[in-house]
């Protein structure tokens, strides 16, 4: 015989909403873009006579929240309520690896550029001509592609003051971010320009975890939950998306909790 602890919820499909019965999965998948601050320096460092570039600095994300709104019985007083927390702070730091180009290069006709893997760029061509000098700075405020799963768990579904839901997850930067330098070009324009092998400054799919949190939500027993996603400004990244309706494990072999036709 299997034995269920005690308080343990699930999800399960809820009636009808909004003139139709949503499909329910305590899971989430968005592909999103969140907000992003590219700060950068390129050195132009001498060794033996010859020029070699160096890139150091960092990638500065967004907020991303995530809201839950509970809805009970209907009619109920204070029958809907929304919760929101924080799963990716604004200004978490990716810094860049340190690393310099084992090839030589002529500061004078050579420029970087910062673009993902799919070459969508994100700051144009910048020239090295002043790099021996002081840094070229590369700075700007762009939107990454990024992909979220987070998975969400219950407990004490059928509490007055619950349930109490457990989110975890991770957020991946699927084409992460990558430098190259274009050499040559001068007079000869575009065609006689070429570029030297990128670099990853933030190598593709590089993930970070979501702040692990337990949100509760206090609206009576057994309610329908709503996710959804918002930046830091609380503007939605994504449709909302129907995780069930929240039910102790232990009542669903009481008849009246079954699933409705």
């Amino acid at each position: 015989m299997a034995f269920v602890k005690s308080g343990t919820g699930m999800f399960i499909p809820d009636g009808a909403a909004d003139g139709q019965r949503p499909h329910s999965e305590p899971f989430m998948h968005a592909l999103i873009e969140i907000k992003a601050r590219i700060v950068a320096n390129c050195f132009a460092l001498g060794t033996e006579g010859k020029i070699y570039p160096s890139i150091d600095g960092t990638v500065q994300l967004g907020a991303l929240n995530l809201v839950l709104v509970f809805r009970g019985a209907a009619g109920a007083a204070g029958s809907e309520r929304e919760v929101s927390t924080v799963l990716i702070p604004s200004g978490l730091r990716i810094d860049f690896p340190h690393q310099s180009s084992k090839e030589a290069i002529d500061p004078e006709t050579t420029s970087i550029r910062l673009e993902d893997t799919q070459c969508r760029r994100f700051i144009p061509e910048k020239g090295l001509r002043h790099a021996r000098r002081a840094a070229t700075h590369l700075e700007a405020d762009v939107y990454l592609a990024a992909e979220i799963q987070a998975w969400f768990t219950a407990e004490r579904c059928g509490d007055p003051r619950g349930p109490f839901i457990q989110i975890r997850g991770d957020l991946r930067l699927p084409f992460g971010l990558r430098a190259r330098l274009m050499t040559g070009g001068g007079d000869g324009g575009p065609a006689a320009a070429s570029w030297t092998p990128e670099r990853d400054l933030v190598p593709p799919n590089r993930w970070i975890p979501l702040i692990e949190r337990e949100l509760t939500g206090g609206v009576g027993p057994e309610p329908s939950i709503w996710a959804r996603l918002t930046d830091g400004r609380r503007a939605p990244l994504c449709p909302p998306r129907f995780l069930g309706r929240c039910v102790a494990m232990e009542s669903l072999t009481q008849p009246r909790l079954g699933f409705a036709a």
